[in-house]
């Protein structure tokens, strides 16, 4: 984490936005407002939403996604970083969670309470790790995937790029899933999946097809 703290703006303010304000809170960052275009004039817990940040010097402050939506959230920081390649993106860490020797967290991942992440993993961008989740040791993400609340991954575990294991679900140690794919709830994954499916059940087959706009969420 930065040693100076500098005020924090986070882009999106939809549901679950309580969680990613605990966790800047936790970490005693002042955070001046939410963007979110769609509730512009609103407040969420006592922080304003702004339509876009143009009126500050985007110098002075930080930045986070607080987007739970793989694409969307990947979409966002596409667009904004086109226009603002200066902005700094943190890695949102709660300090309750475990992250192991050796572990590597990207630029603008979020990563909430009682988290494990184990050694050697690397944590990609802007990736989300819900309430704990965990991935054991040598495990990858890949940019914008995400875990749900108590996702396992063991270890070796290797997930896509904006691949969501849903909650509860567990993959076996050493096991590939593919880009833009989701794992449904509860499953067990024992085999490799391939890119852009649906996959649930115990153990997980593929369901059907998905490509990586269709909602989950």
């Amino acid at each position: 984490m930065p040693k100076k703290h500098k005020p924090l703006i986070i882009l999106g303010a939809g549901a679950g936005i309580s969680s990613i304000l605990s966790i800047a809170y936790a970490r005693n960052y002042v955070v001046s407002r939410l963007v979110d275009p769609r509730l512009a004039g609103e407040s969420k817990y006592d922080v304003p939403i702004k339509a876009d940040f143009q009126d500050v010097d985007p110098d002075e402050y930080y930045f986070a996604i607080g987007v739970g939506d793989n694409t969307r959230r990947e979409k966002i920081y596409q667009e904004t970083s086109a226009n603002y390649p200066e902005l700094v993106f943190l890695p949102l860490i709660h300090p309750s969670a475990v992250i192991s020797q050796g572990a590597k967290i990207g630029e603008g991942t979020i990563i909430m309470p009682n988290v494990v992440v184990g050694a050697q993993c690397d944590i990609g961008q802007f990736c989300m790790l819900n309430t704990m989740s965990s991935i054991d040791h040598d495990g990858v993400m890949a940019d914008f995937s995400s875990l749900a609340p108590g996702a396992i991954l063991a270890g070796q575990v290797t997930l896509g790029p904006r691949s969501n294991i849903a909650i509860g679900a567990k993959v076996k140690h050493s096991v590939t899933i593919g880009a833009n794919t989701v794992i449904g709830a509860n499953s067990y994954v024992h085999n490799d999946m391939e890119n852009n499916v649906v996959a649930y059940g115990t153990p997980a087959r593929v369901i059907r097809a998905r490509s990586k706009d269709d909602p989950y969420l």
